[in-house]
């Protein structure tokens, strides 16, 4: 299971406010984009007030961008996504609370630079896709007010960890 990445990075663009909203509202099944709520099996987050609502979060997403001084013209995105394939060997042998734990401990990662991040774990649904966690992370840390970065350098680096993160987690719960 080593050899493969089961982080998935794509090409986006997210460079407006109305832009992450949809793109949080898609991941945790919320606002207008509720008709596949059946595969949301759980949401969470770091350095965002999720339980109180999601509109709440994305505003404190808009703030955080909002504070950032762009060095540059075409320093736009504010959001950046990531999914993480969660392969079906382990994902049959998980409960919707070990997903939910295995996403928040991999959201860590982003938080713990002061990235504030939303994840969602989306099961196959109607579209008989795998089991994967979506990661919506914020383009600005609160900490250093630094933009995060998406280069393949730091993208390979971050799937490394999050594979070995996923082996360790499967090993430590006794789902191999």
């Amino acid at each position: 299971m080593r050899d493969r990445n089961y982080l998935l990075v794509g090409k986006q663009s997210f460079d407006s406010n109305h832009e992450v909203a949809n793109l949080i509202h898609y991941v945790t099944r919320t606002g207008n984009c509720k008709k596949n709520l059946e595969d949301c099996i759980c949401y969470g987050g770091h350095g965002v007030s999720i339980s109180d609502s999601i509109e709440l979060a994305i505003e404190q997403f808009k703030g955080i961008y909002g504070a950032y001084k762009a060095p540059r013209k075409g320093c736009r995105r504010q959001a950046y996504h990531e999914q993480m394939e969660i392969p079906y060997e382990y994902a049959r042998r998980m409960s919707p609370e070990d997903m939910d734990e295995l996403a928040y401990w991999l959201s860590y990662h982003y938080w713990n630079r002061r990235y504030p991040v939303i994840y969602a774990v989306h099961g196959p649904g109607k579209s008989g896709r795998h089991f994967h966690i979506h990661f919506v992370v914020s383009m600005v840390s609160c900490r250093t007010g630094k933009k995060f970065d998406t280069s393949g350098k730091e993208n390979r680096i971050r799937m490394q960890l999050f594979n070995r993160l996923m082996e360790a987690f499967v090993e430590m719960r006794g789902l191999r």
